[in-house]
């Protein structure tokens, strides 16, 4: 009995850690948790030495300098080197949103979470707050959310809903090589948000992925390539690359990218039957 007595006193302090009572017109306003509650489970120091120690983080000022010179980046590098929880911090940390969101793609709903977490612990914020996550059913980010983690499939919504995607200042495409249905639309719609959007950044990111076609399809982006050893930083510029570059190519719709997949699915379905 006790013991219980125990575990509910300790649920009646969260509780009252939790909110505040306004008198006011005699009702109870929550308030969640602010900044300064946030107690991350890494010191400071600690981080930071994780921070560094990854493989990218070497080439830190070298991907940033590309990506503000140039709309669209395609990055390889094996697994485990931190891309997915360090680019973002990179980019932000250097200005280079300019205000908006930095969004970042994950093929699975597991992974956005997982890699909010990471980041919001590494800038020591509240989960939700400065970093945050969007995924089916569950979208835990704010209008304060600089660094949103969220699926294809969501990505693609919000571009239903607003076709310039126009409050994300750069949008990173992880794990490209794992490629979906929802992951070839969203190449095709962003390229067309990257010829009405100068300002847009788009970076490809995977560890195993063909980055020679998808330079081409982006118009000859500039391909930051890694070896399995990191020893040696390898740069590598296509042919005709150009900060300035316009997109000649005709790019589909959103509409009808929808409808030349369609038609295609349907295709591939009746050749089968035969």
């Amino acid at each position: 009995m006790a013991g219980s007595r125990g575990y509910a006193q300790d649920f009646i302090d969260v509780v009252k850690k939790m909110e505040t009572v306004s008198t006011q017109n005699g009702e109870s306003q929550f308030q969640p948790y602010s900044q300064s509650d946030y107690v991350s489970p890494y010191s400071r120091s600690e981080i930071k030495k994780q921070r560094e120690s990854l493989p990218i983080f070497p080439y830190r000022d070298e991907i940033i300098k590309l990506v503000q010179e140039y709309q669209t980046v395609v990055l390889t590098s094996e697994t485990g080197s931190g891309k997915s929880t360090q680019i973002v911090q990179y980019l932000y940390e250097a200005g280079v949103a300019k205000g908006g969101v930095l969004g970042c793609t994950q093929p699975r709903r597991v992974a956005a979470m997982s890699l909010a977490r990471r980041v919001s612990d590494e800038v020591g914020c509240v989960l939700g707050t400065q970093v945050g996550y969007c995924i089916r059913f569950d979208d835990c980010s704010s209008s304060s959310t600089s660094i949103k983690f969220l699926t294809d499939g969501m990505l693609l919504g919000e571009a239903a809903r607003d076709n310039l995607l126009e409050h994300y200042s750069v949008i990173i495409l992880d794990e490209a090589h794992e490629r979906s249905i929802h992951t070839d639309v969203l190449f095709g719609v962003l390229k067309g948000i990257a010829k009405r959007r100068s300002d847009l950044k788009i970076i490809v990111t995977s560890a195993t992925i063909d980055v020679t076609k998808f330079s081409r399809y982006f118009l000859d982006a500039p391909i930051i390539r890694r070896g399995t050893s990191w020893t040696l930083p390898s740069l590598e510029y296509l042919a005709g690359c150009s900060p300035w570059r316009s997109f000649t190519t005709t790019t589909p719709s959103w509409t009808t990218t929808k409808r030349q997949f369609a038609q295609q699915l349907r295709y591939t379905e009746r050749s089968r039957k035969v």
